[in-house]
């Protein structure tokens, strides 16, 4: 196999990470797989594995991309209006979908996570205390899993 060079290498990276994002945007989190990225380029999974050596790191692909559209939906007034507009960023596919890739990622060896909590945190924490920040995101992201495991059981 032919070696290229790591501007080609970077350029391929970037079209790699943009398509992970529009099907990420489009059709979700879970439509993301080695196997649909490598058929979608005409390439083998392997190829993919190359610039993301675990499924978490399509993840990477998003990061700077989904924070501001997640901000938008959210109200940092105060801990009880974050948590009601939190409850009511679920009705959006995109926040469900970042929601889901958050789960993953706290369940997982991913990195994303930690960094896009930590940037919420930081932006939580411009209009609450510390703990009024950290206890509002416990509640949101239980308020998260009970809305997939509702859904969940739905679908059943």
């Amino acid at each position: 196999m032919a070696k290229i060079t790591a501007q080609e290498k970077e350029r391929k990276k970037a079209i790699l990470d943009a398509h992970i994002y529009e099907v990420f945007i489009n059709e979700g989190w879970d439509a993301l797989s080695y196997e649909r990225i490598a058929k979608d380029f005409g390439t083998r999974k392997s190829s993919i594995q190359r610039y993301y050596e675990k499924r978490l790191d399509f993840g990477i692909a998003l990061q700077g991309k989904i924070f501001p559209i997640i901000v938008d939906l959210l109200d940092f007034t105060d801990e009880a209006r974050f948590i009601a507009s939190w409850v009511k960023a679920l009705e959006n596919q995109t926040f469900r979908e970042v929601n889901k890739l958050l789960i993953e990622n706290a369940t997982g060896s991913g990195t994303g996570g930690r960094i896009g909590v930590s940037k919420l945190l930081n932006k939580m924490q411009a209009t609450m205390s510390n703990d009024e920040a950290n206890a509002a995101l416990k509640t949101c992201l239980g308020e998260s899993v009970l809305f997939f495991l509702n859904q969940s059981l739905a679908e059943n």
